[in-house]
């Protein structure tokens, strides 16, 4: 095999007027690297760009979010009260710890009730904000 790999590098150095076979495998190794470093930069160019997209559609949808009220009584599973605009996967109620709803593919489910609703705020819980200033936003 090595020498079917000699005999067509010399028969490429000939053809090139470069005869030696050194120079000519030199040659087809660089051309090589060359190609895959080329490749492996596109690569990392569209990951870039890629990464970048994300990071904007997340700041995006993060500001949609924010730009809905802050409800008092529910929290996420970190223990960080949720907007009305998110959808965690896990629901509770921040003053007590309890789990109030969780998020399957139809819907939020309700627990203790478990029935199925399209949103977290429909499901009961005992509000210990009473007086909080958006109590009228639940009452869809």
């Amino acid at each position: 095999m090595l020498w079917i790999i000699l005999i067509s590098l010399i028969i490429v150095g000939v053809i090139t007027n470069n005869y030696t076979p050194l120079k000519v495998f030199g040659k087809i190794m660089a051309l090589i690297f060359g190609i895959v470093l080329v490749l492996c930069l596109i690569i990392f160019w569209i990951a870039t760009i890629a990464e970048a997209n994300k990071k904007k559609q997340e700041e995006a949808y993060w500001e949609k979010v924010k730009q809905t009220p802050l409800i008092q009584w529910a929290c996420d599973s970190d223990g960080y009260q949720l907007y009305l605009g998110e959808r965690p996967e896990y629901v509770y109620q921040c003053s007590t710890g309890k789990l109030i709803a969780t998020l399957y593919s139809d819907g939020y489910t309700c627990k203790p009730s478990y029935k199925t609703v399209n949103h977290w705020k429909y499901c009961e819980h005992t509000n210990q904000a009473k007086n909080s200033k958006y109590n009228h936003l639940l009452k869809d």
